[in-house]
């Protein structure tokens, strides 16, 4: 695989995972397709292009979201309301987000 291929492979390996995968998943997932430090780096290239490490899991393990333009619309609007969870409680962030995810299954 090349770095376009990884462009395009990743965001729908987190799509399919419902949009948050730990890193040991991508990892094993993609890993025998790194097979020389060139591919290795395009992946971690790609990577970073199209997903960002959202927090830490129980486990102490990143897990990675799709950045912006790679999200589907709906989980584009939730983020959004989930970033500014910190400037609310987040029991109204919740609802904000069950709101909206609410509204997006019913248009």
């Amino acid at each position: 695989m090349r770095l376009n291929d990884f462009v395009k492979a990743i965001p729908q390996f987190i799509q399919r995972h419902g949009g948050r995968v730990p890193t040991k998943a991508i990892v094993d997932h993609f890993n025998p397709h790194c097979k020389t430090r060139e591919q290795t780096a395009e992946f971690k290239e790609a990577l970073n292009r199209v997903a960002k490490m959202d927090s830490r899991g129980s486990s102490m393990r990143g897990i990675w979201v799709l950045r912006g333009r790679a999200r589907t619309p709906m989980e584009r609007a939730v983020y959004t309301i989930k970033e500014v969870e910190g400037l609310e409680s987040p029991r109204v962030a919740d609802s904000r987000v069950q709101e909206t995810e609410q509204y997006i299954e019913n248009t």
